[in-house]
């Protein structure tokens, strides 16, 4: 159970947008189109948990700190770390495992591959530097979504590219507000480089693009 927790399953649903060319191509409902994307969920969901792991096991220290963060199970050391990594190497290897078997082609796995390289880069130092933190984590919407057409074999338009791109960048810096504005988060040092008004404006800028790109 603690394994599960860990692995933030709730936070799965950021890869419905692996869906997106299925859905807008209309081809959702076709069986072996279902069925690949499905498994492509899980894929890239497993490959999501591999960076939480690696995520929480370099910030240990500092969760043990945080008001919420530390009741984690790696923090509050109901796991220990030798057993997250053997538990986070065995992810990575079903989670590359699944895509090869599914694969289009070889660019899906290598776009996942590249997902798990940026989140690392995040993890390790990418979260503390201004501006790259929030490109860094909006990356990984396009990615889901360039995912879902290539494991697929289904071409996706360049405006739902520009809505995901646009979208991705709202909720990036609304997630940075969001942690600025509660002012508990004491371990995200990066929060000191931003400012509410800051945040707030590219908010609606991004909000807007997005809009129209939709419409367009």
């Amino acid at each position: 159970m603690n394994y599960i927790k860990e692995m933030r399953i709730q936070h799965y649903i950021k890869n419905i947008l692996i869906f997106a060319a299925p859905i807008f191509s209309a081809q959702i409902f076709h069986t072996k189109v279902l069925v690949i994307t499905f498994l492509g969920f899980i894929s890239f969901s497993l490959m999501c948990s591999c960076i939480y792991f690696i995520n929480d096991i370099c910030d240990i220290e500092k969760d043990r700190l945080h008001e919420t963060k530390k009741y984690r199970p790696l923090a509050a050391g109901k796991i220990k770390i030798e057993s997250a990594i053997l538990f986070t190497i065995l992810l990575f290897i079903i989670s590359l495992g699944i895509t090869y078997y599914i694969s289009y082609n070889i660019i899906s796995l290598i776009i996942l591959i590249i997902y798990f390289i940026i989140n690392l880069f995040y993890s390790v130092k990418g979260k503390n530097i201004p501006l790259l933190d929030i490109v860094l984590l909006s990356s990984g919407f396009l990615l889901r979504v360039l995912y879902g057409g290539y494991i697929t074999g289904i071409s996706i338009s360049v405006w739902l590219y520009l809505v995901v791109i646009t979208g991705a960048f709202y909720l990036g810096f609304g997630k940075r507000r969001n942690e600025l504005i509660k002012s508990s988060d004491t371990t995200r040092k990066v929060l000191a480089f931003y400012s509410k008004e800051f945040l707030d404006k590219n908010m609606y800028s991004c909000m807007t693009l997005s809009v129209v790109f939709f419409s367009l």
